[in-house]
C-alpha cells in the first residue's frame, strides 16, 4: 500500500506487514461500482505518534491478497486521496482517508469541447465507440481500449446525434455524465482497469461462470467458500418500453416511428408498465427495436439479484459471473 504524490516524486509504504514498523493499515474499505465508489471508500491507518503525513492528492494501487507467484494476488484499478480526517479517542489515534475512483474523477471533470460559456457540442456521423473514446481520451488522464470481440451492435455501428451541454437540457455537464447518458443507448459497461484505463464490456445471461462458490464453508478443490447468499426476485419493471424516432428538423412528430421490447413473461405475472424514450435522430424502425432492447436489458441487468459473503477472494471483479452452490 503504497501512496505516491501527484508528481511522483515523493511516496510513503504504509504497506499490510507484520514485520515492519511502517505497517499503519488498519483497515481498507474501498468500493467498486458501476458508476461511482468514492463515496463510501475509506482507507484507516494507525497514527499514534502522529507521522501519517498530509496524503491529499496522493494516489494508491492497492494491491489485494498475497503477493505468491500462483492466483493470489490482484491490483485494483487507480485511487485518489480527497481527504483526510483524523481521530483521537483513549488508547486509539488514527487517520481515516476518503478515497476518489476513476469514475469520481470522470463525474469532476466538466465537458469543454465546444465554445464558451455552455460549451456545447453536437457529434454526428461518429459511432457510439468513437464518442465515449473522445469523452474519456481527450478530456481525462485515462485511456479507453479497443473494442475487440466485445459487440452489442450498436456501440461500432450506430452514428447518434449526441448533444453535450445541450442548455435547457444538460448544463455543463461532466465527462461522467454524458458517458453514461451515451452508455444508456447501448447494452454494455464501463470498467476501471490498472493503468489508469477502462474497458467495455458486456454482461449476458449466456457468459461462462467466473467463480464457483460452495458451502458448506469446508472449501472444495477447485471452488471457493462462502459464508451467506441472499437471493431476490423482483417483477421486472419496467417490463415494456418504447422509443420514437422520425422528428422531423423543426422538432415536431409527424410520421413517428416506434421500436419496442416486450416481457411478455413478466407482463403475464403482472400488468404492462411501459416506459417512454424519445431518440428523434433515428429513422429505422430496426435501430428503434435495438435500442429498445438496450433498454430492456439495462433495466433487467441492473436489478439487485443477491447478495453474497466469502472469505476474500481477489480473483472476483466487476461485472464477473459468480454462481453459488448451497449444500448446507
Amino acid at each position: 500500500m503504497e501512496f505516491e504524490s501527484a508528481d511522483t516524486l515523493t511516496t510513503y509504504d504504509y504497506s499490510f506487514d507484520p514485520n515492519s514498523a511502517t505497517n499503519r493499515l488498519l483497515k481498507a474499505d474501498v468500493w467498486e461500482l458501476p458508476y461511482w465508489g468514492g463515496e463510501n471508500s475509506f482507507i484507516y491507518l494507525r497514527n499514534e505518534d502522529h507521522a501519517v503525513q498530509d496524503l491529499r492528492g496522493y494516489h494508491i494501487d492497492i494491491g489485494w491478497g498475497n503477493y505468491t507467484t500462483s492466483n493470489e494476488y490482484s491490483t485494483q484499478a487507480r485511487v485518489w486521496v480527497e481527504s483526510q480526517r483524523y481521530s483521537t479517542s483513549p488508547g486509539k489515534q488514527y487517520v481515516a482517508l476518503k478515497m476518489l475512483t476513476m469514475y469520481d474523477i470522470l463525474n469532476m471533470i466538466p465537458y469543454t469541447g465546444g465554445s464558451a460559456p455552455d460549451y456545447k457540442y453536437t457529434y454526428t456521423s461518429t459511432t457510439v465507440y468513437d464518442i465515449l473514446e473522445d469523452l474519456i481520451e481527450t478530456y481525462t488522464p485515462f485511456t479507453l481500449d479497443a473494442i475487440g470481440s466485445v459487440d452489442d451492435g450498436i456501440i461500432t455501428t450506430l452514428e447518434p446525434t449526441f448533444v453535450v451541454n445541450d442548455m435547457g437540457v444538460q448544463y455543463w455537464e461532466s465527462i461522467g455524465q454524458a458517458v453514461y447518458r451515451l452508455l444508456g443507448i447501448t447494452k454494455l459497461y464501463l470498467k476501471a482497469k490498472t493503468g489508469l484505463a477502462f474497458e467495455l464490456v458486456y454482461p449476458q445471461e449466456a457468459d461462462a461462470v467466473d467463480e464457483t462458490y460452495e458451502a458448506p464453508l469446508e472449501p472444495v478443490t477447485g471452488k471457493h467458500a462462502f459464508y451467506s447468499y441472499t437471493e431476490n426476485y423482483s417483477l421486472v419493471l419496467p417490463n415494456s418500453v418504447k422509443v420514437f424516432g422520425n422528428q422531423s428538423s423543426d422538432g415536431t412528430w409527424g410520421s413517428v416511428v416506434t421500436g419496442e421490447w416486450d416481457d411478455t413473461g413478466e407482463q403475464s405475472r403482472f400488468m404492462t408498465i411501459a416506459d417512454f424514450y424519445p431518440f428523434g435522430s433515428l429513422t429505422a424502425e430496426a435501430d428503434l427495436d435495438n435500442q429498445a432492447s438496450a433498454h430492456g436489458a439495462r433495466e433487467l441487468a441492473e436489478m439487485k439479484s443477491g447478495v453474497g459473503i466469502i472469505p476474500h477472494d481477489c480473483r472476483i471483479e466487476l461485472y464477473d459471473k459468480p454462481v453459488f452452490l448451497d449444500g448446507r
